[in-house]
């Protein structure tokens, strides 16, 4: 098994705004070379690669609801991301990690869909449903705002997703 797993884009999909993507694999590279699964990415021919390396198997996907330590951990990870204007679009337990070793530890993995957003917004509405704000559901955008509703969701207890927007109300303002 490789140590990396690879995405390649095809340069005819990104044209439209090379600028604003090279700016947005910046930020992705540098938001997680302190992680264990860094991201980069590199021209190869006529396509942009981004390859990401796999977490040690030491690392397990979190369990729900998230403990106050992992909370803590994504709030701040979420916080760094949205000071350099990058959103995910998809947090939930596929995507979210944690060493067994280190309880305080927890990854974020697949920044991958804020690189297609880029592209005028989103193609298509992708992330998973159960998710996904009900603004940007009517935007077919996704946004902060879906960032916040998966948030609450993973760290408070089960509720209805109108029971997740009005907590997270407050902090959309």
């Amino acid at each position: 098994m490789t140590n990396f797993l690879s995405k390649t884009y095809p340069r005819a999909y990104l044209l439209a705004s090379l600028q604003e993507i090279a700016e947005r694999c910046a930020l992705i590279t540098a938001l997680t070379q302190a992680t264990p699964a860094p991201v980069s990415f590199h021209w190869q021919g006529d396509c942009l690669v981004r390859k990401m390396q796999r977490l040690p198997s030491v690392y397990r996907h979190v369990r729900l609801p998230l403990s106050q330590e992992q909370g803590w951990a994504l709030a701040m990870q979420l916080e760094l991301a949205y000071a350099q204007g990058l959103v995910h679009g998809d947090l939930h337990p596929k995507n979210l990690f944690y060493c067994h070793q280190q309880p305080m530890t927890l990854v974020i993995s697949d920044w991958e869909p804020t690189l297609q957003q880029i592209r005028q917004g989103r193609p298509a509405l992708m992330a998973t449903p159960p998710y996904v704000h009900p603004d940007d559901n009517v935007n077919q955008k996704l946004s902060y705002k879906t960032d916040c509703l998966c948030f609450a969701r993973l760290v408070l207890p089960k509720q209805g997703v109108q029971d997740y927007c009005a907590l997270i109300q407050p902090f959309l303002a």
